[in-house]
């Protein structure tokens, strides 16, 4: 063994070196317990070193099995989160579809209540009566009747006094839903539907139903009051026209920009005197007050005529003379239904008023005596074919004005109704002028 001082040689079992003395035994002995110190360290290093690996392996798999545990969650977080969103939206959705469907479903309510609403509007019928209370005293009612025939509302005018005239018109509706009626010589508007009053007590004479314009305009004609009074949509009066030769009117019509009224001379009218059809602007200008421009129809025909009888003359020529105590008698036996009567000219002219003097005129009792035409057709160029109704009173005029002015050199009148004569059954026309 050497020496660890000096490195001499020395016996394995020499405790001293024999050369400087130095203690080898103790050496080695510390130095033994140096090794085994290193050994213990290394041991210990090795075991905290395996402890750490160990530890480091097991905080690897706890971190590994920690993000596994995250990215679960995550995962399931977002998916949850996902079906959450998709929940959510289909609950958004079906929300959106039972607003829209509820939506739909209130306006087709709303629209189907409103039909409902329109139809029983439309369906309700407008009744008049006017009750006698005695001492010439009368109550007037206006009121609405549904499909059920009950009482929807009513209007009632009461203990109005009785004259010569009418004490209330017919009604006019329009398609707005507004009723206009004169009573006692006032005009009112009434809600259709309601029965609510928008505007009266605006006096327009007591006349014929309301005639109202295509821009809402209201004209009146009448007795008591203005020959007639032109009123606009709200109630306020327009203008008003009188006038000393010529009232009672009894028809009024409007065509494009001109106004037609036929009046007679008296409410009765027994005179020779029939009056005439008066022209004016819709800005309520007197165009004219007869019918002056008389159209050259100076040639007549007819299917048949009645033998002359006691030096009286019956022929078709009689319409066009202007002598009342004239008249064309058709010659068939009864009542001459299909009789017909034609006026010619010798070149087309412009016409668009009729006149007819209906019956015999030759005197009152001619004319009770003998049948009247009631339905007549009236047939010109072109073929252009009208159907009117004359009136029933003995000595007025029938005016028939229309839709717009015709050309034409022929004018045949047919037989179609009658009013029967007391006595004959022969149908008369005393005389017909085309304006």
């Amino acid at each position: 063994m050497f020496c660890p001082k000096c490195g001499s040689d020395n016996l394995n079992e020499a405790k001293f070196c024999k050369k400087c003395g130095f203690n080898i035994e103790k050496f080695l002995d510390q130095n033994q317990q140096n090794e085994q110190r290193e050994q213990q360290i290394i041991s210990k290093q090795k075991k905290e070193g395996k402890q750490l690996n160990d530890n480091n392996i097991k905080n690897k798999y706890i971190v590994a099995g920690l993000i596994f545990v995250c990215v679960i969650i995550i995962v399931g977080v977002v998916v949850s989160s996902r079906k959450n969103q998709q929940t959510e939206n289909i609950a958004i959705e079906k929300n959106t579809a039972d607003l829209s469907e509820s939506k739909e479903n209130n306006q087709v309510d709303a629209t189907e209540k409103a039909a409902n609403v329109a139809i029983e509007q439309k369906n309700l019928k407008i009744e008049s009566e006017i009750q006698e209370l005695g001492n010439n005293k009368v109550n007037v009612y206006i009121y609405a009747l549904n499909e059920n025939g009950d009482k929807v509302w009513e209007r009632n005018w009461d203990n109005l006094e009785l004259t010569e005239l009418d004490v209330m018109s017919p009604i006019t509706e329009t398609e707005d839903g507004i009723i206009y009626v004169e009573v006692y010589s006032k005009l009112y508007a009434i809600e259709r539907s309601t029965g609510n009053e928008l505007w009266g007590d605006v006096l327009v004479g007591s006349g014929i139903a309301p005639l109202v314009d295509k821009d809402g305009t209201i004209y009146c004609i009448g007795y008591y009051g203005p020959f007639i009074t032109a009123i606009s949509p709200d109630g306020s009066v327009k203008w008003t026209r009188d006038y000393e030769e010529i009232y009672w009117p009894y028809e009024l019509d409007v065509r494009d920009t001109k106004i037609y009224i036929k009046y007679a001379q008296s409410n009765s009218d027994t005179s020779s005197k029939y009056g005439g059809v008066a022209v004016l602007s819709k800005d309520g200008d007197l165009i004219s007050k007869e019918l002056t421009n008389k159209k050259p129809f100076n040639n007549t025909l007819s299917s048949s005529t009645l033998n002359d009888q006691s030096n009286n003359s019956y022929v078709s020529n009689n319409v066009i003379d202007d002598k009342d105590e004239t008249a064309w008698v058709e010659g068939v036996e009864g009542d001459g239904i299909g009789e017909y009567v034609e006026l010619r000219a010798d070149t087309p002219q412009e016409i668009n008023v009729i006149e007819i003097r209906n019956g015999y005129k030759k005197s009152y009792e001619s004319a009770e005596n003998n049948n009247r035409v009631k339905k007549i057709q009236i047939e010109l160029s072109e073929g252009i074919t009208i159907v009117k109704e004359l009136n029933s009173y003995v000595n007025e005029l029938d005016y028939i004005i229309l839709d717009e002015v015709v050309k034409t050199d022929h004018v045949k009148f047919t037989i179609l109704e009658v009013y029967d004569g007391q006595k004959y059954e022969d149908t008369c026309i005393s005389g017909i002028n085309l304006y």
